[in-house]
């Protein structure tokens, strides 16, 4: 972990990660209600619970209760 959890006022969850060499990702997620995040721009992609990887486009995604993983690299 690189940044514990921590929580805003809008009820988003972050918790940034790395690994050996450069990968950096951010798990989010908002128990609350589904809004659109704005990951920093060093996010590419994402995962959800089933693994499926995405791509984020117009530099938002949509979180909601299930987290998601944003990460630096789409492999």
């Amino acid at each position: 972990m690189t940044t514990p959890w921590s929580e805003d006022a809008k009820s988003t969850w972050t918790c940034g990660l790395s690994r050996a060499g450069s990968y950096q990702a951010q798990a989010v997620w908002n128990a609350a209600s589904t809004l659109s995040y704005t990951p920093l721009s060093e996010f590419k992609c994402y995962r959800d619970l089933s693994g499926n990887l995405h791509t984020i486009t117009a530099g938002a995604v949509n979180i909601g209760a299930q987290p998601l993983l944003l990460e630096n690299s789409c492999q």
